[in-house]
């Protein structure tokens, strides 16, 4: 193999067409960098290098609707860094697989320490429809590109009154 490299700032003195070279060369045109990778092997190892979601739990445990609307307040528990990535969950109230209330979605990306600055609200609003307070709901984030149940609450409906006068 045969290259040619000008001393210092001298020039390729060659000129026009397929031959015209803009000056001399430079260290990236001339240095391949070397990467070496090791893969860990022991688990904890592994565990050290392995990239996760955030993760995310709501506020207060006993949640008790009593009108169409209710605010819910959801956290994330880490900031997000090399290794705890951002999450996008969609948020909704459900019987059974069936949502009853809007569907919303929340993206969780802070990066800061204070706890205070990765809390978000929701505001989910009840479809128009008769619940009954026996019934099992529950509210459910669901990863928003995978569909996949990240977090679960029971929540109790009693609409007493709407319910009674066809709201």
């Amino acid at each position: 193999m045969e290259f040619w490299i000008p001393k210092g700032s001298n020039r390729f003195h060659f000129t026009g067409g397929a031959r015209f070279i803009h000056g001399g060369a430079m260290p990236q045109e001339v240095i391949v960098p070397v990467i070496t990778v090791r893969q860990a092997k022991s688990k904890k190892d592994r565990a050290s290098t392995k990239t996760t979601q955030v993760a995310i739990s709501v506020l207060g445990n006993k949640h008790k609707i009593t009108t169409h609307a209710h605010r819910f307040k959801l956290v994330q528990m880490e900031p997000v860094s090399d290794r705890v990535k951002a999450l996008t969950v969609k948020v909704a109230i459900y019987e059974a697989e069936t949502p009853v209330s809007s569907i919303e979605t929340l993206t969780f990306a802070s990066d800061s320490s204070n706890l205070d600055d990765r809390q978000q609200s929701v505001m989910l609003t009840l479809l128009d429809q008769p619940f009954e307070k026996t019934k099992r709901y529950r509210f459910v984030a669901k990863d928003a590109s995978t569909d996949f149940e990240i977090l679960s609450q029971d929540v109790t409906i009693d609409r007493a009154i709407a319910d009674d006068f066809d709201f």
